[in-house]
């Protein structure tokens, strides 16, 4: 143990003189590219995709941190090599699952059972204790039985598992905003004991300006940087958004200016509080122990944890986790999942089966699962080292396949380059990591949700269809917009409205639809319902998009001659 001790020593000190030169920021990214603006920020110190490996071009002045997202066979695989590679690259750190205590259909959260994490840790993560710094695994701040509650338990469990950091996400409204932050960090330091804590993911919920936002941030960083055990965070997310951090010329917009210390606020980060400043301090002491049961309290909130939409900015992305994610990503609530399967997700390899019967997902942040398969988005090999790629970059943020949601799965086989092709040659439920087909003899669809530059689109992609690119629009794709203003006292927005492989977007149809959300009342899915007879003689699904009244972005589905409601 000694030994051990030593070795993990070293590793501290070092990683401690790599990040002498930086802050405590980090990037939570989906598309590579958008890491170049921050070049001479001297406040951004690492980056992460929710992957393993870094894909080009990238900043490499950053110090990137590979995540294993799940405990997913595809993910397993390609583990050892991958952070082999990264290590070659400089990475230091390591961080364990996403969001294992977030069990909500298509939440893009990793949704592990207990012991299945605690397996995972000790087989793929624990062999890196002292040759690199290990984060636990990244949970909500959704109450009990999840959030800081799953992680004690999980660190109680864990017997012989090396922890040298708490990974953390965080959401809130704006209201109960930097006091409730800073309530659950000291929730969060009875768990952590005496371990330095990332907060991997954090950001604001509901409706809120730019200017609020702003000031959140700057106040929270602030504060962030003036804590010691706090050593690394990353607002979410790094995307195209005016609410996030990349402009529409994909260049730092003011919010990204604020978060880089670029533009003069207050805010910005000493390299005196670099990112690994007081794990050697903390950490070194727990180089030759195990991670010990913490007392298990909860967070202040019930169920504030990542609201999918609230990730996403207002104006050129309706989703995210995802986060979410939500790009790669998706993002998202605890919630609510009407009617919807038992969740037993995993990442980009098990997703859950879907009865005939009509269901409610919650999407996520332009999701966070990344798993570099090359089965159904088959890339560019763009491999310029500073350019953004050709086209305008694509952020899918939500996917539906019959009535099942795929946007972990398509989110995890983007990856950062300029053309998304949706290959043909039927078995399209095989392509997409689906252990069955879930409607057979028929002509199904899958049914995309996902902004390019400031638009939201919606494509729609039918079994042994033609190759198509999402990049360059030829996926059948339609520009979102409403035809109808969303009445006063309805509990949803609608977002967008499929039928079979049609996107309508008739007045008569939307407002058919509000008043079922008004009142409550259930409608049947057929043709005289939605007012259109795509894919004649063959079986339909509806799937219909929508915020509800927290502005958390969820999908509705069901098969033709489904009875469904809104929830």
């Amino acid at each position: 143990m000694l030994v051990l001790h030593q070795v993990a020593l070293t590793a501290l000190c070092f990683a401690s003189a790599v990040f002498a030169a930086g802050g405590k920021r980090g990037l939570a990214y989906n598309n590579a590219s958008l890491t170049l603006p921050f070049k001479g920020s001297s406040h951004i110190s690492w980056a992460y995709d929710w992957y393993q490996a870094y894909t080009t071009p990238y900043n490499t002045d950053l110090e990137y941190v590979p995540m294993l997202w799940s405990d997913a066979a595809d993910l397993r695989a390609s583990w050892a090599s991958n952070v082999a590679r990264m290590q070659a690259a400089g990475s230091k750190h390591l961080l364990a699952f996403n969001e294992p205590d977030l069990c909500a259909f298509g939440a893009g959260s990793s949704c592990m059972e207990m012991n299945a994490s605690v397996a995972a840790y000790q087989k793929y993560i624990q062999p890196y204790a002292g040759k690199m710094l290990l984060g636990s695994p990244a949970v909500t701040n959704a109450g009990a039985p999840g959030g800081l509650t799953w992680l004690s338990q999980f660190m109680g469990n864990c017997t012989g598992c090396q922890i040298d950091f708490l990974s953390l996400h965080w959401y809130s409204n704006k209201y109960a905003g930097l006091n409730y932050l800073k309530s659950h960090i000291n929730e969060a330091r009875k768990v952590a004991n005496g371990r330095p804590i990332w907060l991997t993911e954090f950001g604001l919920t509901d409706d809120y300006t730019t200017e609020e936002l702003k000031s959140f941030l700057s106040s929270a960083m602030t504060w962030m940087d003036s804590q010691p055990d706090i050593e690394g965070y990353s607002y979410f997310f790094d995307a195209v958004g005016t609410n996030w951090l990349i402009g529409p010329d994909y260049q730092l917009n003011d919010i990204g200016k604020l978060y880089a210390g670029m533009d003069g606020a207050s805010a910005a980060t000493s390299s005196s509080t670099s990112m690994t400043s007081s794990t050697a301090a903390s950490t070194t002491t727990k180089a030759t122990s195990t991670s010990s049961p913490a007392s298990a309290k909860t967070t202040a909130s019930t169920s504030s944890s990542v609201p999918a939409s609230s990730k996403t900015s207002t104006s050129s992305s309706a989703v995210a986790s995802s986060k979410t994610s939500t790009a790669s990503t998706a993002k998202t609530t605890t919630s609510v999942v009407a009617s919807s399967p038992t969740t037993t997700s995993r990442a980009s390899s098990a997703v859950p089966t879907t009865s005939n019967k009509a269901s409610t997902l919650t999407t996520s942040r332009a999701s966070t699962t990344t798993s570099q398969a090359n089965v159904v988005v088959s890339m560019s090999s763009s491999s310029s080292a500073s350019a953004i790629p050709t086209g305008l970059p694509v952020n899918i943020l939500s996917a539906v396949y019959v009535t099942q949601s795929v946007t972990a799965k398509s989110k995890s086989l983007w990856q950062h380059g300029s053309t998304i092709l949706f290959q043909s040659g039927g078995n399209l439920w095989k392509k997409l990591g689906l252990s069955s087909n879930p409607w057979p003899d028929h002509t199904n669809t899958l049914n995309v949700y996902y902004s390019r530059g400031n638009k939201q689109r919606v494509a729609t992609y039918k079994d042994s269809s033609p190759d198509c690119n999402l990049s360059t629009d030829t996926c059948g794709s339609t520009i979102v917009t409403a035809p109808v203003t969303k009445p006063a006292k309805s509990p949803i927005t609608l977002v967008a409205v499929v039928w079979g492989d049609r996107v309508l977007t008739t007045a008569t149809l939307w407002s058919r639809l509000y008043k079922a959300a008004q009142s409550g009342s259930s409608f049947q899915a057929t043709n005289s319902f939605f007012g259109a007879t795509p894919m004649p003689g063959q079986g339909k699904t509806a799937v219909i998009w929508y915020r509800n009244s927290r502005n958390d972005l969820k999908v509705l589905t069901a098969k033709q001659n489904a009875t469904v409601r809104f929830s």
